[in-house]
């Protein structure tokens, strides 16, 4: 009965991860709230064809002073990366993107 109970639980959390129930284990940053938000500056990243560099762009971004949290869409290769300053200065960003071994251009701040 316990084998039972521990493979249905298993069976469950497998099934809610798949769907995308818990997409807060994915957020590197769980705790920022939308108001802490400075700024929303937006990024063409030219050069990434695989996941792998994607997350590499993602890590090197979250590095970049004042990020709060960075995001690559791998299909448009465009990166939204939220600041918490009002006035960001996009060379920082620009730079880590370089840092990972890509190029990138700011679309919109």
């Amino acid at each position: 009965m316990r084998l039972l109970s521990w493979g249905l639980a298993a069976l469950a959390l497998g099934a809610a991860v798949a769907v995308g129930v818990g997409p807060a284990l994915r957020h590197p940053r769980p705790w920022v709230r939308p108001t802490l938000v400075g700024a929303l500056v937006t990024l063409e990243v030219s050069g990434p064809d695989c996941l792998p560099c994607a997350s590499r762009i993602e890590t090197e971004l979250l590095r970049a002073p004042h990020v709060i949290d960075a995001r690559l869409d791998y299909p448009s290769r465009r990166a939204t990366v939220w600041l918490s300053v009002a006035q960001p200065d996009a060379s920082p960003l620009i730079e880590a993107v370089r840092h990972a071994g890509f190029q990138a251009t700011v679309v919109s701040r």
